[in-house]
């Protein structure tokens, strides 16, 4: 009795990861080309965002020091000002 629901399991499960890979696939974008095709991106742009992210990711890794740095302040005001659309937060004379 236990190898039939077994396979009735089995099948089951079968069944439901396909269904979300067909999910997945449908929700997929479909405007974007496969990396390496027409994915160019300009390289200023890009070491710009990972100088960022990395910068991000430091604030972050300072733990409950971060929001006591001023610099960590200033660089998620910043990014806090580009993600809602809006210019810099910090004077760009300094």
């Amino acid at each position: 009795m236990r190898t039939a629901e077994g396979k009735v399991i089995a099948t089951i499960a079968v069944f439901a990861l396909a269904i979300v890979a067909l999910a997945a696939a449908a929700l997929a974008p479909a405007d974007r080309a496969p990396a390496g095709i027409g994915a160019i991106e300009p390289a200023a742009t890009h070491d710009a965002a990972t100088e960022r992210q990395a910068q991000l990711r430091h604030c972050q890794d300072l733990g409950e020091a971060g929001p006591r740095d001023a610099a960590c302040r200033r660089l998620w005001a910043d990014s806090r000002a580009h993600f809602l659309g809006r210019e810099s937060a910090t004077p760009t004379g300094r």
